[in-house]
């Protein structure tokens, strides 16, 4: 396999003596690393996958014991699930402006009753009372028929006695209603007394009991705080968990094969022309360097002189320069001397 220079393709070749089995080796060697890497990508999803299984079932492992606990705490500590601060809270703003009112109450019964026993008591309840309002004008209207007989008649006369007694009969009347109304007033004002006394109390122990609460539901709300932290991790685990199998589904090899190997037509070795012109060319030089060699190496004596040379004596005749031809025509025996 040799890469594609300047590209990322690669090329695969597989030398057989039959043309099938290369092709067919070089197809087979193809598919098995595509394979190889859908399997890899697939054994990297599924090892993500058992990752995430495990840290999802760790993650709802922790959610139930940070339930049970929270349950374990709330049992303990006599707390009821649900909006409990908030109600705490409304009870106290209730009470509080129930103990206003009630206050409110008070003073102006104190005021009523301070009004009502003072210098100008009576003409003060008259003022807020409607029966005093009444029999002082009665006893005003009497006061002013009295006068006018008393003018006309005189003390001694039997009508101006007789009013006179009846004036005294109201003005009795008249203090009897305003102590009345005093008392009235006094109860009221000792009713709005008890009422602000009792709303302080109830106040204080709502306000007690709301801090106590509040104290105890600082653990409970750190507790809350995990378990909310632990479900969104779990939930995005899930998510994870979602994502990592729909990839699954459509996960494929990195590699792709761009054209299949078919048989070859004609064998890639040996390569017959260029062998033969190279073992022509190289019996041709072997040949002459042969013949070269030969020579060098040739001792026989070719003429006359050359032996002339080789001995350092003359020579007695010499060799007779024949040429090929000539020598072909010519027998062996015509140059013996006998």
């Amino acid at each position: 396999a040799t890469p594609v220079r300047s590209s990322h393709v690669v090329e695969v070749s597989f030398v057989a003596d039959d043309p099938v089995v290369a092709a067919a080796a070089v197809n087979n060697a193809m598919d098995a690393y595509i394979k190889e890497q859908y399997a890899a990508k697939h054994r990297a999803v599924d090892a993500a996958d058992q990752l995430l299984e495990k840290q999802a079932a760790e993650l709802r492992r922790q959610v139930r014991d940070i339930e049970e606990r929270m349950s374990a705490y709330r049992s303990g500590h006599a707390l009821s699930q649900g909006m409990h601060a908030g109600t705490d809270t409304e009870e106290i703003t209730n009470l509080t402006e129930d103990l206003a009112k009630a206050q409110s109450d008070r003073a102006a019964a104190n005021g009523r009753l301070d009004a009502a026993r003072g210098k100008v008591g009576a003409q003060a309840q008259a003022a807020v009372a409607p029966s005093v309002t009444a029999l002082r004008a009665q006893q005003e209207q009497l006061a002013g028929q009295i006068n006018a007989l008393r003018t006309r008649l005189g003390n001694a006369h039997p009508d101006v006695q007789s009013l006179v007694h009846q004036y005294a009969d109201g003005q009795r009347a008249l203090n009897a209603e305003i102590a009345r109304v005093v008392a009235a007033t006094a109860a009221e004002q000792h009713a709005a007394t008890e009422r602000v006394q009792t709303l302080e109390a109830v106040l204080d122990q709502e306000k007690t009991a709301a801090e106590k609460a509040a104290r105890d539901r600082i653990p409970l709300d750190a507790m809350a705080r995990d378990l909310d932290a632990a479900r969104a991790q779990l939930q995005a685990v899930l998510e994870s968990i979602l994502q990592t199998a729909q990839q699954a589904s459509v996960e494929s090899s990195e590699a792709h094969e761009i054209s299949q190997a078919i048989p070859p037509e004609h064998p890639s070795y040996p390569r017959t022309v260029q062998t033969m012109a190279a073992s022509v060319a190289a019996s041709i030089f072997r040949g002459l360097l042969l013949i070269y060699v030969l020579q060098l190496t040739d001792s026989t004596m070719h003429s006359g002189d050359e032996l002339r040379d080789a001995i350092g004596a003359p020579c007695l005749a010499l060799i007779p320069e024949i040429g090929k031809r000539a020598l072909v025509r010519l027998r062996v025996q015509d140059y013996v001397v006998r």
